[in-house]
């Protein structure tokens, strides 16, 4: 596989309380002529028996991450090495973090209750919300465009979203038995047009949008036997996804209704991700 880019940026691990200065590993490795020299960049951090999990970027200096069985958020500046982790109110693990890229906010939720929170980490200032008694939650998602945090309940098969500036709460239920079909994953992939696309694990698999706007939900079957749908990206004639175990592709045209899949050859089994070229 070709690697496009100077460098590339992996972390494994992270820290305790407060700021770390950690000495950076940088490697450079000798490949084929016909393709890049890569520097792989690597940061060692001391509490490293606990996973790092959901990595996200500010597009600035900042990268930020959790560990995946802890109540903490991270921090690292890769330009000083510098780690800065800030632990939570809850007592349970952090399931996901978004960023709200305006206000530089970190909105994140808890695995498995029913709490949404925010950490402005200028001010170390750590706000929380709670919402229904059976909103547990599985995915989070900050909408930039609206300042709202959008959420999913996954026993109660609902879509919540909460705007900070005013407390408000707002869900909408999704067709179909919580019990047989679960919301595995959230992407708002068009805020300028208040839709926002999930993908719910049932057999069979289902994608659904909602329009915020108007409340309005639509939702499409699909038509592989699969559970299981791994990735969803937007192209010029609609949505492409792909199964975590059939090597199908499919197309989804909310426009017509229409769902298109197509088969890959080969002996290999479930398909990771599949991303459209826009450019």
């Amino acid at each position: 596989m070709k690697l496009v880019g100077t460098h590339l940026i992996f972390v494994f691990g992270i820290l305790g309380l407060g700021l770390w200065g950690l000495s950076t590993s940088a490697n450079v490795y000798a490949i084929p002529v016909d393709e890049n020299t890569v520097t792989l960049t690597y940061w060692s951090v001391p509490n490293s028996q606990n996973q790092v999990s959901n990595i996200a970027s500010d597009f600035g200096e900042n990268i930020y991450f959790n560990y995946a069985n802890m109540n903490k958020i991270l921090r690292l500046d890769p330009e000083s090495n510098v780690i800065t982790e800030w632990t939570l109110r809850s007592n349970s693990s952090v399931s996901n973090i978004s960023i709200d890229l305006r206000s530089g906010f970190i909105y994140y939720a808890y695995e498995g209750i029913n709490k949404i929170g925010r950490l402005h980490p200028e001010t170390n200032l750590i706000t929380e919300w709670t919402l229904n008694a059976d909103s547990k939650l599985n995915s989070l998602s900050f909408d930039s465009s609206s300042g709202k945090a959008y959420y999913i309940s996954e026993d109660a098969n609902r879509i919540g979203s909460l705007n900070p500036g005013t407390n408000l709460v707002t869900e909408w239920n999704l067709q179909g038995n919580s019990s047989e079909q679960s919301v595995t994953t959230f992407t708002a992939i068009d805020p300028s047009s208040s839709n926002f696309y999930l993908l719910k694990s049932s057999s069979p698999p289902s994608i659904v949008r909602l329009d915020s706007s108007t409340n309005n939900i639509t939702q499409w079957t699909l038509p592989s036997n699969s559970t299981n749908i791994s990735s969803f990206s937007r192209g010029f004639d609609g949505y492409y996804f792909t199964y975590e175990d059939t090597n199908n592709v499919g197309k989804l045209d909310p426009l017509t209704n229409n769902v298109t899949e197509w088969t890959i050859p080969g002996n290999t089994v479930g398909l990771s991700h599949a991303g459209f070229d826009l450019a």
